[in-house]
């Protein structure tokens, strides 16, 4: 598919498509006159979006897709680099774990609160 149908699949602007191109998150074939997006670049592109949901920044994202590449392909990595990968992951792992936890208390303050607006039926006033 074309960056433009890739664009509106991936809700997505085409300046987002290129800069990532540029900057080897999105690898993409080129045929002709056009860049030839399918299902891999589309797999990567919601790896982005969720990395990048999660604040993780780009550079990030690049060291993550360059280390699992390495692995995936067989190519040789070094223990010391298997081990700084493997740290990055736990890193990220725990920092995940705190906003889930945030999330949760903020839910959880969120269903108390309209608990209690369930009750008032305009009977009293309302007190966090």
């Amino acid at each position: 598919m074309k960056i433009g149908e890739f664009a509106q699949i991936t809700n997505t602007s085409i300046d987002t498509i290129r800069y990532y191109m540029k900057e080897s998150l999105l690898i993409v074939e080129k045929k002709a006159n056009y860049y030839d997006f399918g299902e891999d670049q589309l797999e990567k592109m919601e790896i982005i979006r969720t990395l990048k949901n999660l604040d993780f920044s780009l550079s990030e994202i690049r060291f993550i897709f360059s280390s699992t590449n390495k692995i995936v392909m067989g190519s040789i990595i070094n223990h010391h680099e298997l081990r700084m990968f493997q740290n990055f992951i736990e890193e990220k792992m725990k920092e995940v774990e705190v906003r889930i936890v945030n999330i949760v208390t903020a839910q959880e303050k969120l269903n108390s609160i309209y608990s209690k607006l369930k009750t008032l039926d305009g009977k009293e006033t309302f007190n966090l």
